[in-house]
């Protein structure tokens, strides 16, 4: 029996499994299992990202440079909250 090809939605889902799961995922394990390109790999990271931004997930992807995997992060409290906006005794708004 031939076996299917997947499709980006099968791939997209088994990636998040794993995050949700081990909370990390290697480039080289993905692009061993499935028959997909680096630039089409790191496409779907970016589709991973902007789903976790627009759904204010409390989580973070991110790079482990140092261990060569994308990692599921918590998000920190402070982040994701808009910067300040500058006061009358602020230097920005004395410069406008």
């Amino acid at each position: 029996m031939k076996k299917k090809k997947n499709g980006k939605a099968q791939i997209l889902l088994w990636i998040y499994e794993r995050l949700l799961e081990e909370r990390k995922v290697a480039k080289e394990d993905v692009l061993s299992r499935e028959k997909i390109s680096p630039i089409t790999f790191k496409r779907y990271l970016y589709d991973i990202k902007d789903y976790l931004e627009m759904n204010a997930s409390e989580y973070v992807l991110v790079y482990a440079r140092r261990y060569r995997v994308y990692k599921l992060i918590r998000r920190s409290p402070d982040e994701g909250k808009e910067a300040p906006i500058a006061t009358i005794g602020s230097p920005k708004v004395a410069y406008h």
